[in-house]
Parts: C-alpha cells; sequence; structure tokens
C-alpha cells in the first residue's frame, strides 16, 4: 500500500482489484444489515411478508381496499362492523368509482392494519 499526502492530509492508496473488492465486501455487508432489519420489523409486527398473489393483484390496478379486505379475511359487512362505513360506500370504493376520504382512509388503515400508502390507489 502507498500513501500520498494532499493539502496536509494523508491518503491511502490501493490496488483497483483490492478497492473493487472492498466495494463488493461493503455492498454484501449492507445488504446483510438491511436483510435483518426487515426481519426484526417482521419480528416486532412492524412490517409483514405479503404473498406473491396478493402483490400482483395489488399491480393489477384494482382496489386496494378490496384486495387488503379479502387477504384480511373481512367480509364487506364486517368491514362496515369495524368502520361505521356505509356497505354502499365500501361497494362503491371497491368498484373504483369513489375515492377513499381522508377519514375513511384513517379508519380503513386502523382496521386492516395498514399504512396509508397502501391503500392509495
Amino acid at each position: 500500500m502507498m500513501t500520498l499526502t494532499s493539502e496536509n492530509k494523508e491518503y491511502a492508496v490501493i490496488p483497483m482489484a483490492d478497492y473493487e473488492l472492498m466495494s463488493l465486501l461493503k455492498e454484501d455487508y449492507d445488504d446483510a444489515l438491511s436483510i435483518e432489519k426487515v426481519k426484526q420489523e417482521i419480528e416486532l409486527k412492524k412490517d409483514e411478508l405479503i404473498p406473491l398473489d396478493v402483490m400482483k393483484k395489488l399491480l393489477t390496478g384494482d382496489s386496494s381496499l378490496k384486495i387488503w379486505r379479502e387477504y384480511r379475511a373481512l367480509t364487506p359487512k364486517e368491514l362496515h362492523d369495524k368502520t361505521g362505513v356505509s356497505l354502499s360506500v365500501i361497494s362503491k370504493i371497491e368498484n373504483n368509482k369513489q375515492q377513499i376520504d381522508l377519514p375513511k382512509l384513517k379508519l380503513f388503515t386502523e382496521v386492516l392494519g395498514l399504512s396509508y400508502g397502501d391503500l392509495i390507489d
């Protein structure tokens, strides 16, 4: 290893192959930290694993409310009972005929255990 000094600072100079290897190892280390963070969030119930079929449905443009309601195994009536939102409004939202306003969004996210972004189509 060589060193060089510039503006009163000393720098290490290493072969490019060593630098590239160190960069790859750092990237692997960062990935491992990210994986551990996700595992901890899942264990602490701050995040969850979502089945692939649910993710595919969410990407189709269908109603997020309907997809999440079905994934949480709730009927429209049960969602109504838990939120107080009328069945007709739930139906309109699930059929993309009405947007979710903020008060309803808050109710739905609380009942379904979601974040706001999960329900915004």
